[in-house]
């Protein structure tokens, strides 16, 4: 597994290094030897430490964050909650894998701070690699982001924003 580590302003502490490249050696089993990447963010504010980890496998992207007292107890639990992740969408996200043979394109780049939108009330900006899917994979894909709307490229042609619907069901916008 691919580890790349981000903590701006903090000092990484070997030990705790170790620590989450042996929680996250938990994840690969359910990956078989397939390339996954992970990104580990860490944060510290007002007395709480806080783990985001993202993980590439395959042009999936599962991710998850945490805050807590430590930075070790964080990346515990959000260990954890990438494991059930993967155990809730276990059919799906094997078959999924099963017709995949693309290997992952390079992280997106970091949000560029000198843009003139983030002086304003744009807190934070993301940059994705987008490519066609169908609405199966989009709808798996934001249900392992845990995230209430989801931006893809439709294999149809054109863009579609997959949404949760207050009843539990969900909506799809298309641009004309």
């Amino acid at each position: 597994m691919k580890i790349t580590w981000r903590a701006p302003n903090l000092e990484l502490d070997p030990i705790f290094q170790e620590h989450a490249v042996e929680k996250l050696g938990k994840l690969e089993r359910f990956f078989n030897g397939r390339g996954v990447e992970a990104q580990v963010t860490l944060s510290a504010l007002r007395g709480r430490e806080s783990v985001e980890i993202t993980l590439w496998v395959d042009g999936l992207i599962l991710r998850g964050q945490e805050t807590s007292g430590t930075f070790r107890s964080s990346v515990d639990s959000v260990v954890d909650k990438l494991e059930r992740q993967v155990m809730r969408h276990r059919t799906r996200l094997l078959k999924r894998l099963g017709r995949i043979t693309e290997s992952r394109e390079a992280l997106a780049a970091p949000a560029d701070h000198g843009d003139p939108l983030s002086v304003s009330k744009v807190v934070r900006i993301k940059r994705f690699p987008v490519k066609p899917m169908s609405l199966e994979e989009a709808l798996l894909q934001m249900n392992l982001l845990e995230h209430d709307f989801f931006l893809f490229r439709r294999e149809e042609g054109g863009f579609g924003l997959l949404y949760r619907r207050r009843g539990g069901d969900y909506g799809l916008l298309i641009p004309d």
